[in-house]
């Protein structure tokens, strides 16, 4: 017979075991900054990574090289990213992730070429096993407002926020490794329709993601555009990308006498997205993720 102490010993035990495989997230806060880059130190499947930190992300993406380096490079599902009408090759898998003392899985990707210069790949902040996770921008001071975004995490994008303009619905992404705010075709030619968008300068070709190369202008606003207590003045938008339906401002510098040639090309299904670059937050001191109430908030200048 197994004496009451004992019994109540193993009880006690058996209750700490679930808690010590939880993977939830920790209850200490994370607070990274721009001089280091916004990296943090981890291990993916046994091996250590250094990964930037970056809302606009979804999952952890990994550089090609790092991929071979860990061995899994060749092992996944085979996916194909589209970035506007190229497709990019890509594979995913659930992978061992370790933070610290942290132990989980997560959605780890990697593309036929690099996705980070500076680090071994990148995590979104909702991958992140912290309650509260704070990027420092640059040094703060009295007087900033406190701009709150209820976020959905979404395994691709990242932290997105949703607001409706006029029965649309746009899906709002905050991205820090890109300077210029991108807009898609659809919603460049929607908010201009709204808010008195026009062209600014000519268009030329520049990288979307993953180096590829997209068509794109410069939308001024005669309205700002308010996204939450955001103000939107201006944006580059993807003008031959996921468009639809959706139509974009004609360009009134155009030459009434001067011949245009038409023609039919495959539309693309329309995507109402807008990924804010780090120029949209240069008034702002810092960004900090509640990861339990899924709380975006923004400390910014008036």
């Amino acid at each position: 017979m197994i004496p009451g102490f004992f019994l109540f010993a193993i009880f006690f035990l058996l209750q700490l075991l679930p808690s010590m495989a939880r993977t939830d997230p920790l209850p200490q806060n994370l607070e990274l900054s721009a001089e280091g880059n916004f990296i943090i130190l981890a291990q993916v499947e046994g091996r250590p990574v250094r990964l930037r930190v970056d809302p606009g992300s979804g999952g952890i993406v990994l550089n090609l090289r790092t991929a071979r380096a860990i061995g899994i490079s060749d092992s996944g599902q085979p996916l194909q990213a589209l970035v506007g009408p190229v497709l990019v090759n890509a594979r995913a898998r659930r992978g061992r992730l370790a933070i610290g003392e942290w132990r989980g899985r997560r959605p780890v990707r990697w593309f036929d070429r690099e996705i980070v210069a500076e680090a071994d790949g990148i995590i979104g902040l909702n991958e992140l096993p912290y309650r509260m996770t704070t990027l420092h921008l640059r040094p703060g001071h009295p007087g900033q407002r406190a701009l709150t975004f209820a976020v959905e995490p979404n395994e691709y994008h990242g932290l997105v926020y949703h607001q409706r303009f006029a029965g649309e619905t746009l899906s709002f992404v905050f991205g820090l490794r890109r300077r210029e705010t991108l807009a898609s075709a659809a919603s460049g030619a929607h908010l201009a329709s709204l808010f008195g968008g026009t062209w600014q300068g000519d268009a030329f070709m520049a990288p979307a993601i993953l180096s590829v190369l997209r068509p794109m202008r410069q939308m001024q606003f005669a309205n700002p555009v308010a996204v939450g207590d955001l103000r939107l003045g201006a944006m580059l938008v993807r003008t031959a990308d996921f468009r639809g339906a959706f139509v974009l401002p004609e360009d009134p510098s155009a030459d009434p006498n001067e011949v245009v040639v038409t023609g039919r090309t495959a539309r693309s299904r329309a995507r109402l997205m807008v990924a804010f670059g780090s120029d949209q937050l240069s008034h702002c001191s810092r960004l900090q993720y509640d990861n339990v109430n899924r709380r975006l908030t923004i400390y910014c200048d008036p």
